[in-house]
């Protein structure tokens, strides 16, 4: 039963099929890992005027986003209007103030008390004072109005303060949520506070003064003690004048601030005033801890990039050096979601995504466009429950989309004119969700879904794949069988043509006239036409396993043997052969292409002659072809066919047979044609052969 089966499986491994499977396994692995599953289709485009922003949120928590329009509305004032996806609008709101100068910053959204309903956080300046306004446009409407935050300062570059950074996270434990902020001045300075705002009891913190210019934080319990702590980056912008404070922005400092912003451990300074350091919590083999990325080009001990591994206690555990390769490489530390859980790695100037180890050695998991820029958003864009990572390149010309820990992408030529950018998901106005996309002031609404027919189009490629396969292995086969019976017939006609040459019947008739020149005691004629007689031998064994020969061989191949037919049938006939100058002797012609044809012409046509007859060979180029005649004036073919007697034909039938096969394996083929050659002459009407073998004939099997 084994052995059966055994051989049933090689039997099938070996055939088309099985062959054809082999091939298509890894070509079916490519296929699946290079067709992407997702597609992104562009719905909408438009540009906005400067400073105006659209936002998507579903406010209601309905399933339907709302459309908020923020644009500076008169002096001193901006406006919200809220659009339905239908365009109309609900509710409008006018808020005192201007907003910062990143005005994306200036907004953000949350439901403090979970209670369905988003509110939107507004940050914005009237005169030297910043306000928080919080409203719940389709719930309790307005919450908070003009919320003292702090001051910040008029200067040459007007109120230059950002919003860096804002979220809602329930700080303190009691199931509803604060509001996080950072602000950061600029040449001004002020304000360069961290706040955190209970909206239920009215209540607002905010940190000691951050010397240096604050970028942002991340949130992390990195103490385990089941309170956040904020871990801030920050840099060294050297925005101060002298005399200089202690602590001022000519350093970077180590910022980790508790529940209640207060400083965690004693704040690290890191010296150099180009000096920028990123903090952000990290897990390595499961466990917690935090680390700190400085990069530097002053002319310190420090320049280059620094990696920095740290416990709850604040102590340094691991640190790593990177030195500048160039001036255009760089590494950039980012949080990234890879399966939905916040990762720390670091971008590489290469497009290489790296993880830390223990050792804070990066090992590469992933390769990304080199062209994109630095800054990413994850962010849901199917709403199938995982995040999607968005950036666009450096040159505003296309949208990437990763997905699956940066193993999976798609793009979109966008061609936008660079700048920053935000993503916001849209749902209710197209049949699937899509998202918005702002870069500057132009904008774009796309669809991001996963192809609804991939699965049809896998198959139909891997069935396409699979086809091609089995026809082209099934095609070698054939070939490769077609031509070994080729050669395996060829071999056979080789032998009957040869057989053919050396019949008993000649053999014996030229042996019988030596032996009667012997008797006759004329030696040197004896001798003369054995020797013609070995050589005609000797040409016929060394042929016997050639496809062609040259002209020049076949001539001389005939002439030896019309030789030996004069002289057994004492002179009864003369021959000619003609080649024309055109013809190039060394041509290869298939072998034993005339023979055949001059036995016929001697034996069947001039043999019954009662006078002298005559055989011309003839051999010129005619339109691309090289011609061959066999011409005689013997009886012809009809009289011939009523005296034959011995002849069966077996030589003229290999011939065609012959001439069948290198005609399957040619383009052009060699045609053949009998005639009489003097119709007039009834008694003598002769036969012509004519043979056209056509320019480049092939005579590889």
């Amino acid at each position: 039963m084994l052995k059966r089966l055994a051989q049933k499986s090689i039997q099938f491994l070996s055939s088309p099929w099985g062959i054809s499977l082999f091939l298509a396994i890894p070509l079916w692995w490519l296929t699946i890992d290079h067709t992407s599953q997702y597609e992104i289709k562009k719905m909408d485009e438009g540009m906005l005027s400067k400073n105006r922003m659209n936002f998507w949120i579903d406010l209601d928590s309905d399933g339907i986003t709302e459309r908020l329009h923020v644009y500076p509305f008169k002096k001193d004032f901006y406006s919200i209007p809220i659009h339905r996806v239908n365009n109309d609008i609900c509710v409008q709101y006018n808020i005192r103030g201007s907003l910062a100068y990143t005005p994306k910053n200036s907004i953000s959204f949350g439901d403090f008390d979970i209670n369905g309903f988003k509110e939107i956080y507004t940050i914005s300046n009237c005169g030297d004072s910043l306000f928080l306004n919080v409203i719940e446009p389709l719930g309790k409407g307005e919450i908070i109005k003009e919320r003292f935050m702090g001051l910040t300062r008029n200067g040459k570059a007007g109120y230059d303060y950002e919003i860096k950074d804002s979220q809602l996270y329930d700080v303190d434990g009691d199931g509803k949520k604060e509001f996080v902020t950072l602000i950061s001045g600029g040449f001004n300075l002020y304000p360069r506070h961290m706040y955190i705002y209970d909206i239920e009891k009215d209540k607002l913190k905010k940190s000691d003064y951050l010397a240096s210019k604050i970028y942002g934080f991340n949130i992390s319990d990195i103490n385990d003690d089941g309170h956040p702590e904020f871990l801030i980056t920050n840099s060294a912008a050297g925005n101060m004048r002298p005399p200089l404070p202690t602590p001022n922005d000519y350093n970077a400092y180590l910022y980790i601030l508790d529940q209640n912003l207060k400083p965690l451990i004693k704040p690290k300074i890191f010296e150099g005033e180009t000096q920028q350091l990123e903090m952000s919590p990290i897990s390595i083999e499961n466990r917690n801890y935090w680390l700190a990325f400085s990069s530097c080009s002053s002319k310190l001990n420090a320049v280059g990039y620094n990696f920095y591994l740290y416990n709850y206690k604040g102590e340094v555990l691991k640190n790593k050096h990177f030195p500048f390769n160039n001036p255009k490489s760089y590494l950039r530390l980012r949080q990234f979601k890879l399966n939905n859980k916040p990762e720390c790695l670091v971008l590489k100037s290469d497009g290489t995504i790296n993880k830390f180890d223990r050792e804070l050695n990066l090992k590469q998991i992933s390769k990304i466009d080199e062209k994109i820029s630095t800054y990413f958003q994850s962010i849901d864009l199917d709403q199938n429950g995982k995040d999607e990572t968005l950036t666009i390149s450096n040159n505003g010309q296309e949208l990437y989309v990763y997905r699956n820990g940066f193993k999976r992408h798609e793009t979109y030529d966008i061609d936008c004119i660079p700048g920053k950018y935000y993503a916001s998901i849209i749902l209710g106005k197209y049949n699937h969700p899509a998202f918005y996309l702002q870069v500057g002031n132009q904008w774009f609404e796309f669809i991001y879904r996963k192809i609804s027919y991939y699965y049809l189009r896998v198959f139909g490629i891997i069935s396409g794949i699979y086809t091609g396969l089995f026809v082209l292995v099934w095609g070698i086969q054939f070939l490769t069988t077609s031509r070994d019976r080729r050669k395996k017939r060829l071999a056979e006609l080789q032998l009957t043509n040869w057989k053919n040459q050396l019949d008993p019947h000649f053999t014996f008739n030229t042996l019988n006239s030596v032996g009667a020149v012997i008797l006759s005691e004329d030696r040197d004629k004896a001798y003369d036409f054995f020797t013609r007689f070995s050589k005609l031998v000797r040409y016929a064994l060394e042929a016997s396993n050639k496809v062609s020969v040259s002209i020049e061989d076949e001539i001389h191949f005939i002439e030896l043997y019309l030789q030996l037919e004069q002289f057994r049938f004492n002179d009864k006939f003369n021959y000619t052969i003609d080649v024309s100058k055109e013809v190039n002797r060394f041509t290869q012609v298939p072998k034993m292409l005339l023979q055949t044809y001059v036995e016929n012409a001697v034996r069947h046509g001039l043999m019954d002659r009662n006078t002298m007859g005559l055989l011309k060979i003839n051999i010129f180029k005619e339109k691309g072809y090289l011609i061959f005649q066999v011409k005689d004036n013997g009886i012809g073919r009809v009289a011939s066919n009523r005296k034959r007697r011995l002849s069966n034909g077996i030589g003229m039938k290999a011939m065609k047979e012959y001439f069948e096969l290198l005609n399957s394996i040619n383009y052009k083929n060699i045609s053949l044609e009998i005639k009489d050659s003097d119709e007039t002459n009834i008694k003598f009407p002769g036969t012509i052969v004519t043979i056209r073998i056509p320019k480049d004939f092939s005579y590889e099997l």
